[in-house]
């Protein structure tokens, strides 16, 4: 499987299993592995009892819950999300994971545009 990060318009085929030994390798509870010009994904990991340390981005997401189970606060809603949820975040929207009951693995989608005015 393709591990490294892609930063071009390559082709790229990762598994789960492959991106798991490097969570933390940076000091960060994520891996990014693809990065080019229209977006960047990243594979993370969040424990139970983790504190989301995340700040607005700039751009817009999306989530995928591969496992676990949580609640996950945006723009002041609050929702309990599980494995095969998927969640949209605008830019510039608060947003946390948080209550985490069982090991969260998350699969994150960045945009890479900055929304119009």
């Amino acid at each position: 499987m393709n591990t490294k990060n892609l930063n071009t318009k390559e082709q790229g085929v990762w598994n789960v299993d492959d991106l798991k030994p490097l969570i933390g390798q940076d000091g960060h509870q994520y891996h990014t592995f693809l990065d080019n010009e229209t977006m960047l994904v990243e594979y993370l990991e969040y424990p139970v009892g983790h504190i989301d340390p995340q700040q607005p981005h700039d751009w817009d997401e999306v989530y995928y819950i591969i496992s676990g189970q949580s609640k996950f606060t945006a723009d002041g809603v609050t929702r309990d999300i599980k494995a095969g949820d998927n969640i949209f975040v605008a830019a510039h929207i608060v947003h946390k994971f948080h209550d985490i009951t069982e090991d969260l693995s998350v699969i994150v989608f960045f945009s890479k545009q900055e929304p119009s005015s």
